[in-house]
């Protein structure tokens, strides 16, 4: 599936659903924290169907919610590349820090 196929499916489905008419940018932050909380889980448990599934739940939370306060994911994807593209760090305990975070 395309990412413009995804964006006009999650769009229909949520506004059938009435997400964004009834639904608040709270409500999307809070449930975008349960489905990272689901992708902790589904790693810690092994399961790569079951983890494929919980980044996408969250793909689909981040695509409401950007709806929800008139952002383009593509251009917050774009914001965060030029924000770390040129960062410099380490890797600490299998995690990368920022230089400044040094």
């Amino acid at each position: 599936m395309t990412f413009e196929t995804f964006k006009y499916n999650v769009t229909n489905w949520a506004e059938e659903r009435k997400i964004y008419s009834e639904g608040t940018a709270e409500g999307q932050l809070i449930k975008l924290l349960e489905e990272a909380g689901e992708v902790k889980d589904a790693y810690y448990n092994g399961s790569i169907n079951d983890l494929s599934l919980e980044i996408g739940d969250c793909y689909v939370t981040l695509h409401n919610l950007c709806k929800m306060i008139q952002m383009m994911p593509e251009e917050c994807m774009e914001r965060a590349w030029h924000k770390i593209k040129d960062r410099k760090g380490e890797m600490r305990n299998g995690t990368f820090v920022k230089e400044s975070d040094l």
